[in-house]
């Protein structure tokens, strides 16, 4: 299959070319400051995920946060790690696909409750 040579074609605002969406995936280079960015948010969610298990297992180990104000603590941190788990990852798909959604009907109908459900427990404690 012949592909166009895609340094000839311009994009439009909207991403289409020419007017017309071909519904093809043109080559797009990340600035640096995108990159930069989708760095940071990635390094983000695996410091969000990672510090939120350390405090889990602290309070599982020391026996003196066996107690009901630290159980609220533990409380935040699951509710942190669903979110770093389900949440985040899908925002950064979404984010690296120009704000476009590409992941399927599965994801947006799984998505959608887990996102709720995982940032339900951390607004209510």
């Amino acid at each position: 299959m012949a592909y166009p040579n895609t340094s000839s074609l311009t994009a439009n605002s909207s991403g289409s070319l020419g007017g017309h969406d071909h519904g093809g995936n043109i080559y797009r280079p990340f600035s640096v400051f995108s990159v930069l960015t989708l760095t940071l948010l990635a390094m983000l969610v695996v410091a969000t995920f990672v510090w939120n298990l350390l405090v889990l297992v602290t309070i599982l180990r020391v026996r003196t946060f066996h107690r009901v104000p630290h159980n609220l603590v533990a409380s935040m941190a699951i509710s942190d790690v669903m979110v770093a788990a389900l949440v985040m990852p899908l925002s950064l798909v979404h984010e690296l696909n120009g704000r476009m959604w590409k992941l399927g009907e599965f994801c947006v109908r799984f998505g959608s409750p887990s996102m709720f459900s995982a940032a339900r427990p951390a607004s209510g404690t």
